[in-house]
């Protein structure tokens, strides 16, 4: 009986019966995360406000919209957008120079091609996180359950809000699936990445399991998908492949081990991954350490992780249902029915213990590699809940005649949601109550006069601007800024202090104009919050003018 003829959902095989309920859901899921987005460009549409498209992480958000709108103007290769001087473009940042290119070809706005792609991007993550989960439970109802206490479970770090603490759970979007979905177009879309080519790679999951008859792919297909998946990776995410590489390389290893010989059909996953992989990874390196600009910016993106206690505590349920599951699978090493020494249970352990350590590595991006973690902390969570805690559960349930197993399950729910309903509601409350100052709405003047830029000034025109308005002029323009980000403006520091200096009569006009080849001045509500315009000379003059915002050019 096949996986396209069983009828009962119950029986351990994927269904089509099944896979209609899993897609329902995840469409579901993804609407309802995606309302916050729908309402935010409702709701100011009769007031002074606009909403800028971003409502989790203004900084990265507006740069990614920055990164597209290079691709829209027809660009394959990057240059810094928030620097005044970016140097030659180099080919990173494919996927959002694509996602720009699609957007013209299209004639779709680029800020509707972005949430079309984050709603891609989070359908493909939920739809193939139940896929890879189908390999460690073999009921619908289990996995069923496991899934949608991944899609919606964080950490405990709510607990911490009351006393003014913010935890990585509440805003490290690369380790939590809710995050993934809202925050923006390429963490998801990366992780579901992830997760097939360890579907395809991996001892104990590229051949059949859980009566999934769909992964009975001839070794050539299974290659070549791998090798389509990790170049989208490379575009997405290249760091990923870092993840990717440690995991398969160490169960390789490991089958390697058990079987006491080296066999080259197990060796070759890993050569295809390695082989596709190396030549972008190798770019990057490459390009980040001889382009100055880039290099300059390289050694500005700081991401490290978070303290020890606060990773503790983002960890949350899922960490503290992981901890038993660590210790079945760790004592299990079950042989998987076709004779492979490299159980299925193993790839999560292996992952979550790899990923432990890289994030705290002397490596200044360690954060990044958190992406993707809560799929194997979650699955060792399930298992120690079902082969250790439940059991006990059950026994009390007998003993003492209280319903200890369906308290636990409310007692999980209750601890486990509440950071992402935090940050749901805080983002609902941010929309009722548009402010400027939250940088996810800009006044109806200051959206109009980057309109004017847009249409009415040359591209690559340097534009002088507070750093709050120049986060959003290479987002919404096709201006460059003096600084608008900590990360990709170079030397961001010297260039935020001198902006600030100019627009609080601590710099005089002539010095900075010397210094800064300066097109455009933008003053605003937020250019006046520093300080009142200087005198300019005879040789600007006032070309756009509205309400709060007036714009000069010479």
């Amino acid at each position: 009986m096949t996986a396209r003829t069983v009828e009962d959902p119950l029986q351990g095989v994927m269904t089509r019966r099944e896979w209609a309920w899993v897609a329902a859901l995840a469409v579901a899921m993804v609407c309802v995360v995606n309302l916050p987005y729908l309402l935010a460009y409702a709701a100011p549409a009769s007031a002074q406000h606009v909403f800028t498209g971003i409502l989790f992480n203004p900084l990265d958000g507006n740069s990614y919209l920055a990164k597209m709108r290079e691709g829209w103007r027809g660009e394959w290769r990057f240059t810094l957008p928030y620097t005044a001087q970016p140097g030659p473009g180099v080919f990173i940042f494919t996927y959002y120079l694509l996602l720009g290119h699609l957007a013209r070809w299209t004639g779709a706005s680029i800020e509707l091609t972005y949430h079309l792609a984050r709603a891609f991007g989070g359908l493909t993550l939920l739809i193939t996180n139940y896929h890879f989960l189908a390999h460690f439970f073999d009921s619908f109802r289990s996995r069923l359950a496991v899934w949608l206490f991944f899609a919606f479970s964080s950490g405990l770090g709510w607990l911490a809000v009351p006393l003014g603490g913010f935890t990585s759970d509440l805003w490290v979007a690369e380790a939590i699936p809710f995050l993934s979905l809202f925050g923006n177009a390429h963490f998801a879309l990366t992780w579901a990445l992830m997760l097939w080519v360890f579907v395809w790679t991996l001892p104990g999951l590229a051949v059949e399991a859980c009566g999934l008859q769909g992964d009975q792919k001839p070794a050539a297909k299974r290659l070549a998908l791998t090798a389509l998946a990790v170049t989208a990776l490379a575009q997405t995410q290249p760091l990923a492949l870092l993840t990717v590489g440690m995991v398969l390389g160490v169960l390789t290893l490991w089958q390697a081990v058990s079987r006491r010989a080296i066999v080259f059909s197990d060796l070759l996953p890993l050569l295809v991954v390695g082989l596709f992989a190396a030549p972008w990874l190798i770019y990057d390196f490459w390009a980040t350490a001889t382009q100055p600009a880039l290099a300059a910016w390289n050694a500005q993106n700081l991401t490290p992780s978070p303290p020890l206690w606060d990773a503790l505590l983002s960890g949350g349920v899922p960490l503290l249902f992981a901890v038993p599951g660590i210790v079945v699978t760790a004592r299990r090493r079950s042989l998987r029915p076709s004779g492979s020494r490299a159980p299925r249970d193993l790839a999560p352990l292996v992952w979550l213990a790899l990923t432990a350590l890289a994030l705290y590595a002397p490596f200044s991006l360690q954060r990044r590699l958190s992406l993707g973690i809560w799929t194997p902390l979650v699955i060792l969570a399930a298992i120690g809940l079902r082969d250790v805690v439940w059991p006990h559960l059950a026994v009390a349930d007998a003993r003492q005649g209280m319903p200890w197993r369906p308290l636990a399950l409310a007692g999980i729910v209750v601890l486990a949601l509440p950071s992402n309903l935090l940050v749901y509601t805080a983002t609902l409350g941010a929309i009722l109550r548009p402010d400027p100052q939250q940088r996810i709405f800009l006044t109806r003047d200051e959206a109009d006069a980057l309109e004017w830029i847009l249409d009415d000034t040359p591209p690559g025109a340097l534009v002088l601007a507070s750093p709050a308005t120049g986060l959003y002029l290479p987002a919404r323009t096709d201006a460059r800024v003096i600084y608008g980000h900590p990360f990709e403006t170079v030397d961001a520091d010297t260039h935020r202090q001198a902006v600030e200096d100019f627009f609080a009569g601590r710099f005089s006009p002539g010095s900075f104009f010397a210094q800064y080849p300066v097109n455009y001045i933008f003053y605003g509500p937020r250019e006046k919050a520093l300080g009142s315009l200087p005198p300019l000379g005879n040789d600007w003059r006032i070309l756009f003018q509205q309400g709060e915002v007036t714009i000069y050019g010479r």
